[in-house]
């Protein structure tokens, strides 16, 4: 595949939102220029890289969303498949989305790492929640075809249930490099829970996988919800805690336990 074509319309964008922001209080923020244009543009070059049919370009539209804050201008798409429903060539359609997200942040010649104010090398960590088996049968060929790896946020209590990993499956991901993650025993809005409820799930998810002989650092939020005294218990057990908020994390300053998403 030439992936010249993407790489200079993605750099049309990044140049386009290296100028200054419209706002004099915007000082260090990328520009708001409007770069929608060129993002058709490479959308389109990924359906037909992909020979997606009208069906399936819809399917996609319906389920992608859109990250506006990303800093190097492309609003990340990204699209998250469950074996619900008849979804064509769900591998194909999986594989054209990723496409969207990946080769555009994969450097390639391209100048991405302009952004960081410390010049730091910027990472990008894709986690997949809930412990779906898609993160196994669908997303893992994925990764494994870029020569790259994920990580997989578990839910306890749905390990070896329909539509979800088993335990031979979570141990090859790791084994594979796959980074697993606690998303606690039952997937509650920890915000509604007490003090002591909070520990409970996050102790015990930790016990169990561990009990699994996986290794677990790391927790992502059920709903991306969390307050400070669901962090001080995050602290006792987790060396990061992901939320959300649809930004990214700075490059100086970083609240580990409230990583952006």
């Amino acid at each position: 595949m030439n992936q010249q074509p993407f790489i200079a319309l993605v750099d049309q964008i990044l140049a386009a939102k290296q100028q200054p922001p419209s706002s004099p209080f915007s000082k260090g923020e990328l520009s708001n220029a409007d770069t929608s244009a060129l993002e058709k543009q490479i959308d389109e070059m990924v359906y037909a890289l992909y020979s997606l049919t009208p069906d399936e370009i819809a399917i996609v539209h319906g389920r992608l969303k859109k990250n506006s804050e990303m800093n190097p201008g492309y609003k990340v798409k990204y699209f998250t498949l469950r074996k619900q429903g008849a979804m064509g060539n769900r591998k194909r359609l999986i594989f054209a989305v990723f496409t969207l997200f990946v080769i555009l942040l994969s450097g390639s010649g391209s100048s991405y790492n302009y952004f960081p104010v410390d010049k730091s090398v910027p990472l990008v960590t894709f986690i997949f929640d809930d412990g779906n088996d898609t993160d196994y049968i669908v997303a893992k060929d994925i990764f494994d075809a870029h020569g790259d790896v994920a990580c997989s946020a578990i839910t306890t209590n749905w390990i070896n249930t329909k539509n979800h990993l088993n335990v031979s499956q979570l141990t090859e991901l790791q084994n594979d490099g796959w980074e697993i993650l606690s998303h606690t025993v039952s997937h509650p809005n920890l915000k509604t829970l007490s003090e002591n409820q909070v520990e409970t799930e996050l102790a015990q998810s930790k016990a169990t996988l561990e009990g699994l002989g996986l290794t677990v650092k790391n927790l992502a939020y059920p709903y991306n919800k969390n307050n400070y005294t669901i962090r001080e218990v995050t602290k006792k057990y987790y060396r990061a805690g992901r939320s959300g908020h649809n930004m990214l994390n700075p490059p100086t300053i970083l609240d580990q336990y409230d990583l952006k998403a």
